[in-house]
């Protein structure tokens, strides 16, 4: 009766989204000596201590407290800690278009403190709207320094009139880089954008007025502006620059709860039942595609597979967004999956004898991580959130939705 009870309170807990409980055990002389080292520590509910959960043993009479976390007090930055982020940005964004312009200056030389006084001045009163402060004098320069940067977009053009469709997908680009940051700020104080987002939006922006303005030659702003963002930018190729061109600006346009991840059809996992009817059917899928080495044994403490080649290790998560716990606060989102990424951050050594695995035989640690395609727009962010949290730690979040 004991381990049906328990069991029931191990799928009630997992079925919440409960991801972890406190283990307690009897305070009387009939506990177990490993039941009572376990009383009062955490345990994972994937992630059972050897001789399995409370209550699985035969006699068991310890139980599992579902363990309540807090997900921080992670909200949107307002008021002037907000203008603070995105100013820091737009500066960081100038820095790195001057920094890219100065290393590959071959002409133009007595024009630069010229221009460089022109940002100064442009962007002080981009700090200025930002507060709020600017004068009708000043919002009077600022709309003409605005439209400048446009005639620079336009002189672009008027090199590449030979091409005019990549004319086009140039000031496609170009209007949707600048209007980015007015349709990031909104999704960000919603909850539906990152800071990182956010961030970017703002960077990239000021990095594209700085170049077209630094920039003498209009090719060379071009090719700039597309090999930042990882693309060719070979003018001398129109095709591949067109489509990078309007690759990019439907990027910009794109909100980023409109998440690129790949969707494939459900493998077998059936939401809502349980750690194994989730995970071994994605373990399975994963297994099949055959990229990501030998799969480890059943029981193989935080990782799935290993591939010694790569030297990389991989942990397949699901995570099924539809239980209340995530519904009613997805923060709780991006605390279950930095759970996942500091376990794997943690890992010593292999707990099965038969499969020895060290950690300085890992040079790289991945999480592939299955969610349901109709996953909400905030929770997306809280993955977001996780994946640039790992990235900051080495650590890869590779994401797959799942239809149906």
């Amino acid at each position: 009766m004991r381990r049906f009870a328990a069991r029931i309170n191990a799928e009630r807990q997992q079925a919440l989204g409960i991801g972890r409980y406190i283990w307690r055990s009897r305070d009387d002389a009939r506990v177990r000596e490993a039941h009572e080292a376990h009383d009062d520590r955490v345990f994972d509910w994937e992630d059972p201590p050897q001789g399995g959960h409370p209550g699985e043993a035969w006699g068991c009479r310890c139980h599992a407290e579902p363990l309540i976390e807090d997900p921080g007090d992670w909200q949107p930055l307002s008021g002037l800690a907000l203008r603070r982020l995105t100013i820091a940005a737009e500066l960081d964004g100038m820095g790195a278009a001057a920094g890219d312009f100065a290393a590959g200056i071959v002409e133009g030389i007595s024009e630069l403190p010229a221009r460089a006084a022109w940002l100064t001045r442009y962007f002080r009163l981009r700090v200025e709207e930002a507060l709020g402060t600017l004068d009708r004098r000043e919002a009077a320069e600022l709309a003409d320094k605005r439209a400048q940067i446009d005639t620079r977009i336009d002189a672009i053009g008027d090199f590449l009139r030979h091409a005019p469709d990549i004319a086009a997908a140039l000031a496609d680009y170009a209007r949707a880089v600048e209007r980015r940051p007015a349709l990031i700020t909104p999704e960000y104080e919603a909850g539906r954008a990152t800071e990182a987002q956010l961030a970017e939006a703002y960077r990239e922006r000021a990095y594209l007025e700085t170049t077209l303005i630094l920039n003498l030659a209009p090719g060379a702003a071009l090719t700039r502006l597309l090999r930042r963002r990882g693309r060719r930018g070979d003018t001398a190729d129109p095709d591949p620059l067109r489509d990078d061109l309007l690759d990019e600006a439907a990027r910009a346009r794109r909100l980023p709860a409109d998440v690129d991840w790949p969707v494939i059809a459900n493998p077998g996992i059936v939401w809502g039942r349980g750690i194994a009817d989730q995970g071994d059917p994605w373990e399975d899928a994963l297994a099949a595609m055959g990229q990501l080495g030998e799969r480890l044994p059943p029981g193989f403490k935080t990782f799935d597979f290993h591939d010694a080649a790569t030297r990389t290790a991989t942990s397949a998560k699901t995570l099924d967004t539809g239980l209340k716990t995530y519904l009613s606060d997805p923060r709780q989102v991006f605390h279950r999956l930095k759970h996942y990424i500091d376990t794997m951050a943690r890992f010593s050594r292999s707990n099965r004898r038969r499969y020895p695995l060290e950690s300085d035989e890992i040079d790289h640690r991945r999480l592939e991580l299955a969610v349901p395609v109709d996953s909400l727009p905030e929770q997306f962010t809280q993955i977001q959130r996780a994946i640039d949290y790992a990235a900051e730690r080495d650590m890869i979040v590779e994401v797959t939705l799942i239809d149906g």
